[in-house]
């Protein structure tokens, strides 16, 4: 990478100020209590690393302030919290969504200097919300889905067309769909990826802590329910007794990890008609990532479509240019190369070690309604923020 791509790396901002959608306000209002409730709620249907749901609200009289939860934070993926900016960008996109159908703009000034405070959040009467067809009923419907698509049930034209036009849209965003043997060499790709996900010890031990068995989901209503992961009660056994590092790492050399590999990313993504990179080229902005993300999830999810994303390319890469790949081997360092060298050749216009992979999904449809994490309770976020320090 030359010293001016290395600079474009290190120089990428995780925030920066910004506001939602074009709409007329009207002059300020306080937000009612039901109105809070409701754009609450929406809030917290945006996904997290692993389900981890790390936010505080604190209330204010226009609105609500967006904090960090420091307890829930501190996993390998989220290098300098950058998955979770792209959270917080992805839980802007459901305020804003659920705010227009509300009749509201939404003002936001982000806070890229502080530790743990993300967003100042306040909320208007609007005359003539211009945010397309979303409806909020999606935010809802929004889930990973890991069950086996049907490859045969193929995205129309004009789901594509829609899809990669409100990725598109947004400067400096692109959206590349793989079919045929373009999509074979990104299954590939991300195969490498995950096996080298499966032999890493911080990656095992954050997955572990993360993972409900049985009961368990349903009674912290948080972390990854063993449920929703799709597969079935042999392979759920099997996981269960992988929990100790030792073992784990026993039976990787066996090549443990590259079988965990393909059943987690090869199976799938070969069940999925398609997969589609969403990038950015140049320097990125972690939180407006996240609100394309987003966007792009819920039109699919408006469509009818099954999606899946795959994100440890993207957190993989941040952390080799990010942290010069600390926490990595040199064997890894150089398969996480290898697999960006390759990642640029199907992918046209991006260039490895400047522009960023936002995210990897694979789309299609499942033959059957997905099982769905859970989310805690909303009183659970909500603090009340000092008088004083409002």
């Amino acid at each position: 990478m030359s010293e001016h791509d290395a600079q474009a790396w290190a120089s990428r901002p995780v925030a920066s100020a910004q506001s939602g959608p074009e709409l007329v306000a009207q002059p300020s209002t306080t937000l009612s209590e039901a109105s809070r409730e409701v754009l609450l709620n929406a809030a917290i249907m945006a996904p997290t690393p692993d389900n981890s749901q790390p936010w505080i609200f604190k209330l204010i009289e226009e609105g609500f302030e967006l904090w960090l939860d420091p307890q829930r934070l501190g996993m390998f993926f989220d290098i300098s919290n950058l998955c979770t900016a792209m959270a917080a960008g992805a839980l802007i996109e459901n305020i804003t969504v659920q705010a227009a159908a509300l009749g509201l703009a939404t003002h936001y000034v982000l806070h890229p200097g502080h530790a743990e405070k993300i967003a100042s959040f306040r909320f208007e009467p609007a005359v003539g919300t211009q945010w397309g067809s979303l409806g909020p009923s999606c935010i809802y419907r929004r889930c990973t889905d890991r069950e086996l698509y049907d490859r045969s049930r193929a995205l129309s034209d004009d789901a594509v067309a829609r899809l990669r036009a409100c990725i598109t849209a947004q400067d400096a965003y692109g959206c590349q769909i793989y079919t045929g043997a373009a999509c074979r060499r990104a299954i590939g790709l991300m195969t490498t990826i995950d096996a080298l996900r499966f032999s890493h010890e911080r990656v095992h031990k954050d997955f572990y802590r993360q993972l409900r068995f049985g009961e368990a989901a349903a009674n912290t209503r948080d972390g990854l329910a063993e449920r929703t992961l799709g597969l079935g009660r042999l392979l759920t056994a099997a996981l269960r007794l992988m929990r100790p590092w030792w073992l784990s790492r026993a039976l990787n050399v066996l090549g443990l990890n590259v079988l965990s590999a393909l059943r987690a990313t090869w199976l799938p993504c070969r069940s999925a008609p398609c997969l589609v990179a969403l990038t950015h080229h140049g320097p990125c902005d972690y939180v407006e990532a996240g609100r394309v993300m987003q966007r792009f999830w819920l039109h699919a999810t408006e469509l009818g479509i099954s999606a899946q994303p795959f994100g440890a390319l993207t957190f993989f890469l941040a952390r080799l240019h990010l942290a010069a790949g600390e926490g990595f081997s040199a064997c890894q360092v150089a398969a996480l190369h290898r697999v960006e060298a390759g990642f640029a050749e199907i992918t046209p216009e991006f260039k490895s070690g400047r522009d960023q992979i936002i995210m990897i999904f694979r789309l299609g449809y499942a033959p059957k309604a997905p099982a769905r994490s859970y989310r805690r309770p909303l009183a659970d976020f909500v603090a009340t923020l000092p008088e004083e320090a409002r």
